[in-house]
């Protein structure tokens, strides 16, 4: 009996850790791997990256050619979770903008047994609204299909799975060539996850805004809102040292974080990211991320 109960209990308290985060989502709470985002915090009013599709798929539209990313990290530090994330895109022909496709999926493994997987592919497009010499306006939605599965009992019975459909939308703007604005909104649609007892999955309302005084220094602000809990407050600044250096810190709130990180770019087209993301009480989180534009 006590064989059982010790991954019964540690499941649980990676269940009330991640439902504390308040971060974007698998179909629970989960932070995804991608370490620039990560250490700026505010996301959504950047542009220009595959794991956009996350955070606001609008700013896929500023995608000049086909781009792979790919991260992973261990939340918390802990060995017995991971989480992956892969995304793609790609410019359409004509007027049809940027599309896209990501994967993220995590699990929970505990003396060999899979306890807990989950798993959320989504498809993306942005479109080029308006655009001049100073101004622009994109929108992109992202249709998700999102799965968990709970593994098998210590009888060997499967404890089974479900599946949920959810869309997320937003829109981005860039305003005097300097200024960037963004909103995004997760799960649009409210969808439910279970059979037997249906779980809401969260939506998340993010608004931010995103400021280049000068080439290759960004600040952003974000507020963010899962419907249900507390505000988040993000902001970060990004600033390149050298056309192949990128250095990141940013700061959350509820509960109070700090990220370092930095990125190598430019490299056989190649982009290297890596972030540190502290944490009040649990050990801090290491992000590793890998690029590649064709």
């Amino acid at each position: 009996m006590s064989n059982m109960r010790n991954p019964i209990i540690l499941f649980c308290m990676v269940c009330a850790i991640f439902a504390s985060s308040s971060f974007a989502q698998v179909t629970t709470d989960i932070e995804p791997p991608y370490p620039r985002f990560a250490a700026i915090g505010s996301s959504v009013a950047l542009t220009g990256d595959p794991g956009m599709i996350l955070f606001n798929p609008a700013g896929l539209a500023t995608i000049k050619q086909p781009s792979l990313d790919f991260a992973f990290t261990k939340p918390f530090d802990q060995n017995f979770m991971t989480v992956y994330g892969a995304s793609a895109a790609m410019p359409l022909p004509g007027n049809w903008g940027v599309a896209g496709i990501s994967i993220l999926n995590s699990g929970v493994n505990y003396g060999g047994s899979s306890l807990d997987n989950e798993t959320a592919v989504a498809l993306a497009q942005s479109i080029m609204l308006q655009q001049d010499i100073n101004t622009d306006l994109c929108f992109g939605y992202a249709v998700k299909v999102m799965s968990q599965s709970f593994g098998t009992s210590i009888a060997g019975e499967a404890l089974g799975s479900t599946t949920a459909f959810g869309l997320d939308a937003g829109v981005h703007a860039t305003l005097w060539q300097r200024t960037q604005i963004g909103m995004h909104v997760t799960n649009l649609n409210r969808p439910t996850i279970g059979t037997i007892e249906p779980h809401d999955l969260p939506a998340v309302v993010n608004i931010g805004i995103a400021y280049e005084p000068y080439r290759g220094i960004i600040s952003s602000l974000e507020l963010e809102r899962t419907l249900g809990f507390e505000q988040m407050v993000k902001g970060g600044i990004e600033a390149e040292l050298d056309p192949h250096f990128d250095v990141r810190l940013g700061i959350r709130s509820n509960p109070n974080r700090i990220a370092l990180g930095f990125g190598l770019k430019h490299i056989m087209n190649m982009r290297v990211d890596y972030t540190y993301l502290s944490h009040p009480s649990l050990p801090a989180t290491h992000f590793i991320g890998l690029g590649y534009d064709f």
